[in-house]
């Protein structure tokens, strides 16, 4: 194995900066103390992070004393300012202790740690002995009894919990009809709270406090739009105002200027429709024309990033409106939505861009009751399908997941206890499918939500590809 790469060496100015991080000090006290804007204390933070390898500035304020390439000490711009008076002289001892103290609780820190770690090996190294001692034992009794040859090996059945959704940052009001994308972070964008349309673009950051972090607003705000990620660019096409009436704007988020601009207009102004990204190209499934469900569409149509307009694709079967896409393979699954009459419906319809004909319909794969409103994602690795929402029946499960490498049948599927989203929720995937991201929506008496989860499904990946030859 080859040795890993040296970090790269820090700056004067950020190595000044992880010295005042290490007395405690904000990042704004810290951009008044250098002089600079706050913005600038972020970058250098960002920089620092990337050059440790560590995830926020408590981490790198850590790795940093470790290394020793910071001391803990007098603050160091007023350290300089030694013989100014007494209350300076005063006000610095009392923060070199404060920093004192605080390299004393990281190294108590450190040395707890390294006793769990080992603790937590003994413990594991014992079980492991004591489970195969067990298995010898039951081995030569069973072999006796059922004049088996010693040897023969026993089975061991594989015990794998379900996995649970973990709550994370609140979003900042109770909100449905929002988009959820991921990026370079999890992105929310527009919905609509008891205020009205908004026109949020806020981005997950995971520190001490996890929050939602406010980037620059979608120009034009909007409610029932999805939105998909293309080459570090989100598009966040049509959507619905506050009257309900459809748009035929296409907006862009820029992730790296943090900035939007705008696509090529959608062909008609149409919300609430199902959006997949497949083979490069973004494609739009139905949705409504208008503000009645009358109004809702069969037609599909489809943008790369860069073409000067939207291309139209082989139409669905029916119209559907409130409809949702999860994407297998390269293939996109229409699922449930509602037809002109507003009526929920069981349908399942595989659009395959690559295939010929394009549209698998009816396919024995229906939902057990009609459903819309929902959310799905798919996840490719596992061929699987999740749907959260979409019912209003007490009776009938908030959660499905369906199989597509095993029975085909959907199942009821673990839901978030708490705030559970029965509508107009919204659903990304993260880590290819080893998170499955929820936020927003309505419960089942209508009251919006503020709440985000996250599905963590890591030992079932894990469990999967140890399995694979």
């Amino acid at each position: 194995m080859s040795p890993s790469p040296s970090p790269l060496p820090l700056s004067e100015t950020e190595l000044a900066i992880l010295e005042l991080v290490a007395t405690g000090a904000t990042n704004r006290e810290i951009a008044h103390r250098r002089g600079i804007s706050e913005a600038t204390v972020k970058k250098h933070l960002t920089n620092i992070n990337a050059k440790l390898g560590t995830g926020n500035r408590t981490e790198a304020m850590r790795r940093a004393l470790e290394q020793g390439l910071i001391h803990v000490g007098l603050d160091p711009l007023e350290a300089s300012a030694e013989g100014a008076g007494g209350d300076d002289v005063a006000l610095r001892a009392a923060q070199a202790e404060a920093a004192r103290r605080l390299a004393e609780e990281l190294e108590r820190a450190r040395r707890h740690s390294r006793r769990v770690v080992r603790g937590a090996g003994l413990g594991v190294l014992l079980l492991v002995l004591l489970l195969t001692g067990t298995a010898w034992l039951l081995r030569d009794r069973l072999a006796i009894v059922g004049n088996l040859p010693p040897s023969t090996p026993l089975p061991t059945p594989a015990v794998m919990r379900e996995p649970q959704w973990q709550p994370i940052g609140r979003l900042p009001t109770a909100r449905d009809g929002l988009a959820l994308v991921q990026a370079d972070g999890v992105y929310a964008i527009g919905g609509q709270d008891d205020q009205g349309l908004l026109a949020d673009t806020l981005r997950y950051r995971r520190g001490i406090v996890a929050e939602w972090e406010r980037m620059a607003d979608k120009p034009s705000p909007v409610r029932d739009a999805r939105a998909v990620e293309a080459q570090a660019f989100i598009v966040v096409p049509g959507g619905c105002d506050a009257a309900g009436q459809p748009s035929d704007r296409v907006e862009i988020y820029d992730t790296e200027s943090d900035s939007w601009s705008t696509g090529p207009n959608l062909p008609v102004p149409v919300c609430d429709y199902a959006l997949a990204y497949l083979t490069g190209r973004i494609y739009l499934f139905g949705g409504r024309t208008g503000t009645t469900v009358g109004s809702a569409t069969n037609a599909v149509w489809s943008y790369r990033l860069g073409d000067p307009a939207w291309t139209t694709e082989p139409a669905m079967a029916r119209p559907r409106s409130a409809l949702a896409a999860a994407v297998i393979d390269g293939e996109a699954h229409l699922i449930g939505g509602e037809d002109e009459a507003g009526r929920p419906q069981i349908n399942h319809w595989v659009f395959r861009p690559k295939a010929s004909p394009v549209w698998q319909e009816d396919i024995g794969m229906e939902l057990p009751a009609p459903r819309s409103g929902q959310v799905a994602i798919g996840v490719s690795v596992l061929r699987r399908i999740y749907l959260i929402g979409g019912s209003l029946d007490r009776d009938e499960p908030a959660a499905l997941t369906l199989d597509l490498g095993g029975e085909r049948v959907w199942e009821a599927f673990a839901a978030p206890r708490l705030q559970t989203p029965r509508r107009a929720a919204a659903a990304a995937l993260r880590n290819d499918g080893r998170e499955i991201w929820l936020a927003g929506g309505r419960a089942l008496d209508g009251e919006r939500l503020n709440a985000a989860y996250v599905l963590y499904q890591t030992p079932l990946f894990d469990r999967l590809l140890d399995a694979r030859p």
